[in-house]
């Protein structure tokens, strides 16, 4: 009873005292006493549609709980499991898996060095492999610069900087209206993808493009955070692992919508390949973590249900909705986190 309370439950538009039941529009107890029985002859419309619960002050609600000796509080409430704001919800479980072993150092997601790294303590030969394997990644980095970048690629590498879930919400299908345990995961998916990612950059703190080839021409701005691994690149193949999971036909699609992420991340300046390269392999790791937790698996089922049938079977009006939100999905997380 707690979930549908939350939601209006028995004071809203689905119980006893909301547009069906005894004490709402069509009972005794409504629109004025014994008038509320002319409701059920059809002399007055009920009222239509969910009623929203009000957690705020009604008048005469003290006065009519005291007339039946009702103290005025309530003992033994607790919040309802499933009432919690769901970008709380990602923030929570993606603290919690922060806090397992997959992220640890020499876990399973941690990508290891990269090139250039030098250990300390390192002989003449391994500093010099280290410069070595440094340098190919240079060269390739400014092979790749040399590729004209039109005003159309240009636009998508700008866009991606700030909004990198909507591109994998189009592909499933799914907002914070339709296919929303979908939508969940995509969330928790960027969150902990860019926690992933920072747990590491600080580990290794490898310099930027910038930093190694002064010279380099950017499209975007340098982020202020080191290199390695690509916090974009992580998110995006991390998004593309739990789009494959939850829509199989979708998974092809998807690895192809995340590699062309983490490249435009080196296109535009910001990134070797080998910060690209690590991210692919960290995200097959952390999303077995994450989908290990036995609540993330549950929404993993849910999600999946919500993919069961063909992919083009959701209505129209549902799918104009993902791709011109309306006010009430203004706000919702997910669009505006970084790695």
């Amino acid at each position: 009873m707690t979930s549908n309370f939350w939601r209006g439950g028995e004071t809203d538009g689905g119980g006893e005292n909301d547009g069906g039941g005894e004490n709402d529009g069509g009972g005794e107890t409504d629109g004025g006493g014994r008038m509320g029985g002319a409701v059920k002859r059809g002399l007055l419309s009920p009222p239509r549609g969910a009623v929203p619960f009000s957690p705020g002050p009604l008048p005469g609600w003290d006065a009519v709980f005291d007339t039946m000796g009702t103290p005025r509080f309530v003992t033994g409430a607790s919040f309802p499991a499933d009432g919690w704001d769901p970008a709380i919800e990602v923030d929570r479980i993606a603290m919690e898996f922060a806090a397992g072993d997959t992220l640890r150092e020499g876990g399973p997601a941690d990508p290891g060095p990269p090139p250039g790294h030098v250990p300390e303590g390192a002989s003449r030969a391994e500093r010099q492999a280290a410069q070595a394997a440094l340098a190919a990644d240079v060269e390739a980095l400014l092979v790749l610069k040399q590729q004209t970048i039109d005003a159309g690629r240009r636009a998508e590498i700008a866009y991606q900087v700030g909004s990198v879930v909507p591109y994998f919400m189009k592909l499933a299908t799914c907002s914070a209206s339709v296919r929303r345990e979908t939508q969940f995961l995509l969330e928790l998916c960027l969150r902990v993808g860019a926690l992933a990612a920072r747990r590491f950059k600080r580990q290794y703190m490898r310099a930027r493009p910038v930093q190694v080839i002064p010279s380099i021409d950017t499209v975007v701005v340098t982020p202020r955070h080191p290199s390695y691994p690509s916090g974009h690149g992580l998110q995006a193949h991390l998004l593309a692992a739990a789009v494959a999971e939850v829509a199989p036909a979708l998974g092809a699609r998807a690895q192809v919508l995340a590699a062309r992420i983490a490249l435009n991340r080196e296109m535009a300046g910001v990134h070797f390949r080998a910060d690209s390269a690590a991210s692919e392999r960290m995200a097959a790791a952390v999303w077995a973590g994450l989908a290990a937790m036995p609540e993330v698996r549950a929404r993993v089922r849910l999600a999946k249900a919500e993919h069961s049938g063909s992919e083009a079977s959701l209505p129209r009006e549902a799918i104009a909705r993902i791709e011109a939100p309306d006010d009430e999905d203004e706000g919702r997380p997910g669009f505006r986190r970084k790695a």
